[in-house]
């Protein structure tokens, strides 16, 4: 038993080497030297782009993005949003059912960049083939939906607390004020914001003739059958070339409160019959199970990205851009070189660890004026330049945050570079992008690996392995 303690105590030890670049002397005094040594490296010589990423998916998105935003540096950003519409149960109105009043209700999330600044909203219904929730949409690819009716429009800007019906809840119940027009809805609970929706009215003519009148029991006896029917809604806004700002929507969570509160955007009718003193109300939503999905287009004319988007970087800085707006591809040759020179001597390796480090240019009065993405993904390339998953992505070490304090995004890669020593297999590059590009439009300005600015700004790679021979 003895035997099998030390065994295993030897091979911690082992274990711990290979995950920590700090302690090559320790495997210097367990193994005879001319078995194995531990070699730091750091590569720099990389080529780098700024690609368009327009062609990113978008779906499905637990944000609705919607607005213009133009800077000088990323061009103008105008996005919108489709989704469908759900009933919370089978329903049918009576034919002589009267709507009293009708409104879209969304659930604010985030405004991005100017929140002041008014914007008009349209709002339209969506025909034809609408939207298929299992399938996958790119934000280039508004083409696949057809707009039909336009069903209203708004002025808008974040006024949550100007104009608006405050609804206030206390010990789980609801007191709410009425107020005829607002621009906004805010529920309040126990004094916790809880809810702040953007009100649009829906015009009551609209809502009679689609709801009601030109609808069908048929229509309303499943989900199905009312998503043929009623195909769902598409939202954007006007252009301009003031700096806007672009708003995000909940137009998923679909999740309540313990007071009952809804946290989801929905569109309420208010119904009565005939003779009745009590309106009756009717809610379809979005949710988890309703296709959602951002549409977004990115114009770089006048802009830092279109003097260098596509082209290998030189002087000038790099640029990534969520809301499928900008990505950069990184290029090392030394990796191949460094792989083969090895194989060529039939020298073994073990990587220790292998960390590629690129850093926010500080001195980039974008970066200084605007907050960059939290966290960035690495994925690889193959030899015809699709993307694949790195093995690493799913492990704690992986990161890609954000590190505020020396202003870096660090990827661990130890077992891809593994891989391809293992494996023998040629590296074909990087590609790297926001990690909620589907719905973040925070972008950031990386410093050029391939200025003469010195090392420490450079994006590196930095290779901890052990020669086995």
């Amino acid at each position: 038993m003895r035997k099998y303690r030390i065994v295993l105590g030897i091979l911690a030890v082992i274990f711990f080497i290979g995950c920590n670049d700090n302690y090559p002397e320790i495997s210097e005094g367990l193994f005879e030297k001319d078995k194995m040594d531990v070699i730091k490296d750091s590569i720099t010589e990389i080529l780098a782009y700024t690609v368009s990423d327009e062609d990113a998916i978008t779906s499905p998105v637990t944000l609705g993005l919607v607005g213009v935003h133009n800077d000088d540096v990323f061009g103008k950003t105008k996005a919108g949003f489709a989704f469908q519409l759900r009933t919370p149960s089978k329903y049918t109105f009576e034919e002589n059912a009267i709507v009293d009043s009708a409104y879209l209700y969304l659930l604010y999330d985030k405004v991005h960049y100017d929140s002041t600044f008014v914007q008009n909203m349209n709002i339209f219904q969506l025909e034809g083939a609408g939207l298929d929730f299992t399938d996958k949409y790119r934000a280039n690819e508004i083409d696949r939906i057809s707009l039909g009716e336009k069903i209203a429009e708004k002025d808008f800007n974040y006024a949550a607390i100007v104009d608006t019906l405050i609804v206030f809840v206390r010990n789980d119940t609801i007191k709410s004020q009425v107020v005829p027009e607002h621009d906004s809805l805010i529920i309040v609970v126990n004094d916790t914001l809880v809810s702040d929706f953007l009100r649009v009215k829906i015009p009551n003519e609209y809502a009679q003739r689609v709801f009601i009148d030109e609808a069908t029991p048929d229509n309303y006896a499943s989900q199905q059958d009312f998503l043929s029917y009623f195909k769902g809604l598409y939202i954007e806004t006007d252009d301009f070339s003031d700096k806007g700002g672009l708003y995000a929507f909940d137009i998923s969570s679909g999740f309540k409160a313990s007071s009952g509160v809804s946290k989801y955007s929905y569109l309420n009718v208010s119904y009565s019959y005939p003779g009745d003193t009590v309106r009756s109300v009717f809610g379809f939503y979005a949710g988890e199970n309703s296709a959602r999905v951002n549409f977004v287009t990115h114009d770089y004319t006048g802009s830092e990205v279109e003097r260098v988007i596509g082209e290998v970087a030189e002087s000038e800085s790099l640029y990534i851009k969520g809301a499928a707006g900008t990505a950069v591809k990184l290029y090392i040759n030394a990796i191949n070189n460094w792989r083969e020179t090895f194989e060529e001597k039939k020298q073994d390796l073990a990587i220790n660890k292998a960390e590629l480090v690129i850093s926010v240019a500080t001195d980039s009065i974008y970066n200084l004026t605007n907050p960059v993405p939290d966290k960035l993904v690495m994925v690889a390339l193959d030899e015809e330049g699709n993307p694949f998953v790195l093995p690493d992505y799913s492990l704690s070490t992986y990161d890609g945050n954000y590190d505020i304090e020396d202003n870096t995004y660090k990827f661990n890669i130890t077992f891809y570079l593994q891989q391809l020593v293992k494996n023998k297999e040629n590296f074909y590059g990087f590609k790297i992008y926001p990690s909620n590009r589907r719905e973040d439009p925070r972008g950031v300005v990386i410093a050029n690996p391939n200025e003469a600015n010195g090392t420490d700004k450079r994006i590196k790679l930095s290779i901890t392995y052990t020669k086995i021979k």
